[in-house]
């Protein structure tokens, strides 16, 4: 419909141009710019119902932009472990003594060759103690309080709060729950609420009563690895699901040498398997978690006659898993991966193999 058939006379269109003359020039006397005029006077020409001749259409607007997921990680970047050959502290950064409990001298084993962190399977018993036990039939070994919190806890006396004089890391009580229930996890924070500073606690995410993000400031807690190897969402701080308070509990990821290493199951380890564990502890590390891999060959059964030793596994001959040199390799793997945790259950040979750098 055209203006005539409309009433407007030349007046009417008169008026708007006057309009949009004041509106220009108010406009112009601010910093709103020329693409406020150029809309102002394109939505009038709508009104109207015609373009205006002479005037461009206005620029289309910016797409808006989408906010990047990444965020920074709520813990500082781990460095990548270093080793310097013929190293004679007292201890071996990074060695760590697999189910520690079922050596013949649990804890004393592991200090004795310089483990810096130890692994030890909590089992709730029907008496409601937090024994050292691997399955139903194993019995206990011991309990949590009696066999490392007193032991430590005096050793930290005698060396100036540390573990190691000297030594300015925590030492590290790695648990593994194997039976418990909803009161668990108070059980363990009740019997270790004494542990010197220099002692941390390192717990399952999923231990029973436990909730990240609201431990004591000697706990910490450790989770697996996503699918195929990759960064869980709610620590991973590119992704969208990252949850800065639960990531600030978790300090490790606990991996296995099946997931993320041997992925083709050959017990080898190739250039593409080392590759993708570099990138995978590369990025862990850049999150500001630490990772151990366990399950890799050791050979769990231990040498009684000589502690801390290594030994063959006798029940199963020429099974891999059980061989010295893919042992080794695997070490050696991890090394180059910058792998935090060397898991062994063989804490001297493990100490020999460090203080050498793997050479």
């Amino acid at each position: 419909m055209s203006r005539a058939e409309r009433g407007e006379g030349a007046l009417g269109y008169l008026g708007v141009v006057l309009i949009i003359a004041a509106v220009t020039g108010a406009v112009a006397t601010s910093d709103v710019g020329a693409r406020v005029t150029a809309a102002c006077e394109s939505a009038i020409c709508a009104v109207l119902g015609e373009s205006c001749p002479g005037r461009p259409a206005p620029p289309a607007a910016a797409p808006t932009p989408v906010p990047s997921p990444g965020r920074s990680p709520a813990r500082p970047p781990i460095p990548k472990p270093t080793c310097t050959p013929g190293d004679e502290t007292e201890w071996v950064e990074g060695l760590h003594a697999h189910n520690d409990y079922e050596n013949d001298r649990p804890l004393q084993d592991a200090l004795d060759h310089g483990a810096t962190s130890i692994e030890a399977d909590i089992w709730v018993g029907d008496d409601g103690e937090l024994h050292l036990q691997h399955q139903a039939d194993g019995g206990s070994r011991g309990t949590l309080r009696k066999t490392y919190v007193e032991p430590l806890i005096a050793r930290a006396a005698a060396n100036g709060g540390q573990v190691y004089r000297g030594r300015d890391k925590p030492f590290v009580i790695l648990l593994e729950i194997k039976k418990g229930d909803e009161t668990t996890y108070q059980k363990i924070i009740e019997q270790t609420r004494d542990l010197p500073p220099g002692v941390q606690l390192l717990m399952p995410g999923d231990t029973p009563g436990a909730v990240i993000g609201k431990q004591p400031p000697n706990v910490t807690f450790y989770i697996a690895p996503g699918p195929g190897c990759t960064l869980p969402p709610r620590v991973d701080p590119a992704s969208p699901e990252y949850d800065p308070a639960y990531a600030r509990g978790v300090s490790m990821l606990n991996g296995s040498y099946r997931q993320c290493a041997d992925r083709d199951g050959d017990h080898r380890i190739s250039d593409e398997e080392q590759r993708l564990l570099n990138e995978f502890v590369q990025k862990a590390h850049d999150a500001g978690l630490k990772v151990r891999f366990v399950e890799g060959p050791d050979g769990r059964k231990r040498d009684h006659k000589d502690p801390g030793g290594f030994k063959l596994c006798a029940w199963k001959p020429g099974w891999q898993g059980c061989e010295r040199q893919l042992q080794e390799e695997w070490w050696e793997a991890q090394r180059i991966a910058g792998v935090d945790y060397l898991d062994t259950a063989h804490v001297r040979a493990g100490a020999k193999w460090m203080r050498k750098c793997g050479a």
